[in-house]
Order: structure tokens, then sequence, then C-alpha cells
């Protein structure tokens, strides 16, 4: 990993945990919620994820498409719906999908998705993954 990323990653971390923990002082809440709160308010642009008309794209070419799942979700703070990732990374058949793609990252614990609901969120190891095994630039 790049050194000035790691620099970068130190310094996001840090402050996202100084912001919670004010959130969480000044206004009474669980550590969660304050983490939560922030992450809602944390915006991550990230140069291989290109938005048009309302659906994201990852630029970045031989990526498999549990790395664009992961990428995507790191993008978006909160979770996204199976449907609505499916279609950003351009894959042809939920069902397909589902089995090949959000099931084994959800054992491997990288994202959290919630069968009755569809929505996947992306877990601290996903985020991790993310940050030390892929380019987040072109």
């Amino acid at each position: 990993m790049n050194p000035n990323h790691m620099d970068a990653v130190f310094v996001l971390m840090t402050a996202k945990w100084i912001v919670a923990e004010l959130i969480r002082l000044f206004h009474g809440v669980d550590t969660a919620t304050a983490a939560a709160a922030v992450d809602a308010l944390v915006d991550r642009t990230l140069p291989i994820v290109w938005e048009v008309g309302g659906k994201k794209r990852v630029l970045l070419s031989g990526l498999t498409a549990l790395e664009k799942t992961l990428v995507l979700l790191y993008s978006t703070p909160g979770g996204i719906s199976e449907s609505v990732l499916a279609d950003w990374i351009g894959h042809w058949r939920a069902s397909v999908y589902r089995r090949d793609v959000l099931v084994p990252a959800h054992r491997r614990a990288l994202v959290d998705y919630d069968r009755s609901t569809g929505v996947v969120v992306l877990s601290p190891t996903g985020e991790r993954y993310v940050e030390e095994n892929i380019p987040l630039e072109i």
C-alpha cells in the first residue's frame, strides 16, 4: 500500500472517531449510532467510481464482481439494495449475483447481506479489504 494512502486513511479514521465522539457526547447517543451518523456524512469520492445518470460505475478494469461490489459499497454511505448493486456492476441475473457474490461476501464478513430486505452494507472487514487490496485511483 502506498504510504501516502496509509496517511490519508489514518487521518480520515482519526477525524471520523473525533466527530463520532463529539456527536456521542453532545447528543447523548450510543457509540454505534454516533458512528453511523458520521459514516452517513462521509463522502468517499473515489477516482475509480464514476457517477452518471444516477448510477455508479467502476472504471478500473480487471476487478471481479465481488471487488466491484465492495468498491461501490465503499463509495456509498449506508446500505444499497442488491438489485441496485447488480445493476451498477452490470450483472445480468440477480439470483446468480446473490449466489456467487453476495452470499459468499456475507460468509466472509465483508458485507452484511440481509436477505429479507435485500440491503447490503459494507462491514469494517470489507472496508479494510478495499483499502488494502484495491487501487482506488485510475
